[in-house]
């Protein structure tokens, strides 16, 4: 008895949590029946109760109107036929307006007491234009006063009685009361008029009172139908749950609810259906959670991959938008990735018709496009790569740091040059000399007999020439290599103050003024000392050169830790970008009677000192810098 007290609690309490799992009636479906019953039934009676309380308060407002044109009738039938009448039936004309106010309110207050005491509930009385209030009653506070409602002047402009509800009467101490006017004419004018009011708190009362009622009455009915629509489904709850415990194919439980049986018999094979598809959808999850966690671990080797990258990377969308930007691009901007997100290019670099070509046409053709140029902004060669984003229809942006290569390019095409020039001046320059010499020495000998002077001046400008040409060839066979070097310990510092005199010289004669800012150095340098004395010289006069009068040309030596740093600066216009990769390319020059050797000689001797020149140009002037590691014990 008690195994079977058990197993049937135990059904039940299955039976209870497949209720709870598989629904006879969604919750959906109650709630509209539920709702329905609401909107059918519940709201009309709402309606319904707002609009008798209306017509209940209409009809006692018309009952209140009818009482109150039986009063103002009263009073205009026992009213004489003007206030000027009586004044004048008194002989009151030369009396004060206090005292006329006076006289009309003892011959009026005695009808307006009278009617009152038969309508004890109602505020009456006479009102003249030019005397204000002369008789009132219950009350005679406000006798004498002239204020007027707004009511009473439509009246006035009608010629004919007004009923209007007056809010916050004087007369009610704020209170809400219905008024009637009737104007008083004397010979076609308007000399004043009754008035009669009552309140309308018994009213409202009596009409918030029914419509309260009502209101509850609704929500009793509500209430009703609520439970009774619960008990419903309660009832149909337990019915389907003995066909739960039943256990059977064609359970005979169903008493009440007998069109549930069908129902019953399909439950058990869904019950069977449901399991399956718990299985399946199981496999299902187990098979998502694998994949997904695939993808997540794939995306976020991605995104550390792309994060470590050196070079930029960054996504636009269609509209040009900023959606994304890796920590090297964030660097290469200088602000930062939240800030940057949903701003366009344009906003942090300076309009370029070839970029903006470029990306334009990756975005209406749909096809990759390369871009590599100089960039102002950041005094480097940048190189971008740009992709079509088919997912958003943006673009995908790769941009990297090409100005080493390109550094390495030029250095390799100036090599190249330097090498050509080589194999030319090892060729010819002894050629060239050994007449040059011969022309030389003849036009030396002439020259000293000759005695036209003429004739002199002309073999002096011929020697001369000679001269120039040959220290071109000097400076040919400097750039070229080709020369011995002879490379010693010594300092920066030392080579500079020994041709310290000549550059003062130099810079004196030429009207500039000169600073010198040299570091001690702690460590020596494996150099040739007349190169470096070339170098020295060249940049010097290059700076010069590039100066207009009274401009400032300085000199520093700044020792590292692992090399020493020469610089020379000048306060000239700068160089312009165009030409700015153009720097030290042999016979390149915009001098007039430059040979554009000086710089490609600095090249060389720092090419064969392992030395690096950068150039640092502005419209406020140039530094050239030359760098020299350390050697190497």
């Amino acid at each position: 008895m008690v195994i079977c007290k058990i197993q049937y609690i135990r059904n039940l309490i299955q039976g209870e949590v497949l209720l709870k799992r598989i629904s006879l009636l969604p919750k959906s479906i109650i709630t509209r029946v539920y709702l329905l019953i609401t909107i059918i039934i519940t709201v009309p009676m709402i309606f319904f109760s707002i609009y008798w309380a209306n017509e209940t308060k209409h009809i006692l407002l018309l009952e209140k109107e009818k009482q109150l044109f039986t009063i103002a009738n009263l009073l205009i039938t026992r009213f004489p036929d003007s206030f000027d009448e009586i004044i004048e039936k008194h002989d009151a004309l030369h009396l004060s307006d206090d005292e006329k106010r006076l006289l009309i309110n003892s011959i009026l207050q005695p009808i307006v007491a009278e009617v009152s005491a038969g309508w004890p509930d109602y505020y009456m009385g006479y009102y003249s234009c030019n005397l204000g209030r002369v008789a009132l009653a219950p009350t005679t506070e406000l006798f004498g006063q002239k204020k007027i409602a707004p009511g009473v002047l439509k009246a006035y402009q009608s010629r004919h009685p007004e009923v209007f509800i007056l809010e916050d009467a004087v007369t009610r101490n704020g209170g809400s009361v219905l008024t009637i006017i009737f104007p008083l004419l004397d010979n076609g004018e308007i000399t004043g008029h009754i008035w009669v009011n009552s309140n309308l708190q018994e009213i409202f009362i009596l009409y918030y009172r029914q419509l309260s009622e009502r209101f509850l009455l609704s929500l009793l009915i509500w209430l009703c139908l609520m439970l009774l629509a619960r008990y419903f489904f309660y009832q149909l709850r337990i019915s389907f749950m003995q066909i739960l415990l039943s256990g059977k194919e064609n359970p005979e439980q169903l008493t009440q609810f007998k069109v549930l049986i069908p129902v019953a018999d399909a439950f058990f094979s869904l019950q069977k259906r449901e399991r399956e598809l718990e299985e399946l959808k199981s496999n299902l999850e187990i098979l998502v959670d694998k994949k997904v966690t695939e993808l997540t671990k794939t995306k976020q080797q991605l995104a550390d991959v792309i994060e470590s990258i050196s070079d930029g990377f960054y996504t636009l969308d269609s509209n040009w938008n900023f959606t994304y930007a890796n920590k090297a691009f964030e660097q290469m901007l200088g602000i930062d990735r939240e800030n940057l997100l949903g701003t366009q290019p344009g906003d942090y670099c300076p309009p370029n018709p070839a970029i903006k070509e470029v990306f334009s046409k990756a975005m209406k053709e749909r096809l990759p496009q390369q871009w590599e140029g100089y960039s102002q902004k950041y005094n480097k060669w940048i190189g971008l790569t740009i992709y079509p984003n088919n997912a958003d229809g943006g673009l995908t942006v790769y941009c990297k740091d090409i100005d080493q290569r390109k550094k390495a390019e030029q250095e390799l095409a100036r090599l190249d040059m330097l090498n050509l020039i080589g194999q030319i001046a090892a060729g010819i320059s002894h050629e060239i000399r050994n007449p040059m010499t011969t022309v030389k020495g003849f036009l030396q000998s002439m020259q000293k007999k000759s005695r036209n002077e003429k004739e002199i001046e002309i073999f002096q400008l011929m020697i001369d020439e000679l001269d120039r040409a040959n220290g071109i060839i000097t400076e040919f066979l400097s750039a070229a290599k080709i020369k011995k070097t002879e490379k010693k310990l010594n300092t920066l510092a030392s080579i500079l103050f020994s041709i310290k005199p000549l550059i003062d010289a130099n810079i004196l004669e030429e009207g500039h003024n000169i600073r010198y800012e040299v570091e001690p150095e702690q460590v020596q340098l494996q150099v040739d000392e007349k190169e470096i004395k070339q170098l020295i010289l060249n940049l010097v006069r290059n700076g010069v050169e590039a100066m207009e009068s009274k401009g400032l040309l300085t000199i520093a030596i700044h020792p590292g830790s692992s090399g020493t740093t020469l610089l020379v600066s000048d306060r000239g216009k700068g160089i312009p970008a165009e030409i700015l990769d153009k720097i030290g390319t042999p016979f390149f020059t915009t001098k007039e009677s430059g040979t554009g050797l000086g710089l490609s000689t600095c090249y060389g001797i720092a090419s064969r000192h392992n030395a690096i020149i950068n150039c640092a140009t502005s419209p406020q002037g140039t530094t050239f810098s030359i760098y020299f590691n350390y050697p190497q014990y």
